[in-house]
């Protein structure tokens, strides 16, 4: 396209065009065209040794073509367009279609199958169903996920509940511990305690020994 807008159309100058437009290591790989340029067809001497140098090997591509390239992310129009370019034209179209469906997902396949049609107009009805299944699957993950969450939030609120339980117990047992404890205490203010000489005392004098103003029940105080 170069050429054509600079209305370049000799060899020699579309040669050094190229020459001046390469990096220096494609120009290292290719320094016995430039250092010898053949006296006709220079440019064509160059494009086919960059071509042959970089392009892949026959077999490499025929490898990629038959077992290795596959559908992957892409869209099954871009699998055939990739696939295409590595047959060229040294396939026949009913082999590359058979190739081409192969790499297709088996629902796809069902489909596309029965089809007559050619295959550009396989590959636009293929990436169809491409997008129509992966909106499914996409929904059918929302879902999935949704669900997902409904029921994290279901347990994390009857392990709220369960929280809320286990400490409404623990609070009543240390209000049970808490109410016995000075019940007891009460019960034996009450009812006195023993002095050091081992004699009953009311609480009064146990408490106020002397300075007691008041004595209850049977106490045992010597200056009673």
């Amino acid at each position: 396209s170069n050429f054509v807008i600079s209305n370049i159309t000799v060899d020699l100058t579309k040669f050094h065009h190229v020459v001046a437009a390469l990096d220096s290591n494609i120009l290292s790989c290719v320094r016995d065209v430039i250092r010898n340029p053949p006296a006709e067809n220079a440019y064509v001497a160059l494009k086919d040794k960059i071509l042959n140098y970089f392009a892949q090997s026959e077999f490499s591509r025929l490898k990629l073509l038959l077992r290795d390239l596959q559908l992957g992310d892409n869209r099954p129009s871009h699998l055939l367009n990739e696939m295409q370019n590595l047959a060229g034209n040294k396939m026949d179209e009913e082999v590359l279609r058979n190739l081409w469906l192969q790499r297709l997902p088996t629902n796809m396949q069902q489909i596309l199958s029965s089809s007559t049609d050619k295959l550009t107009g396989l590959a636009q009805i293929a990436d169809k169903i491409h997008e129509v299944s992966n909106f499914s699957l996409s929904v059918s993950s929302i879902i999935k996920e949704d669900s997902a969450i409904e029921s994290l939030k279901t347990e994390i609120a009857d392990l709220k509940k369960t929280v809320q339980r286990f400490s409404r117990s623990r609070f009543r047992n240390r209000t049970n511990r808490s109410r016995k404890q000075q019940s007891g205490s009460r019960s034996t203010v009450r009812s006195g305690s023993e002095s050091r000489s081992g004699k009953k005392l009311c609480w009064y004098h146990f408490k106020f020994a002397n300075k007691a103003l008041k004595c209850a029940g049977n106490c045992s105080y010597s200056e009673n």
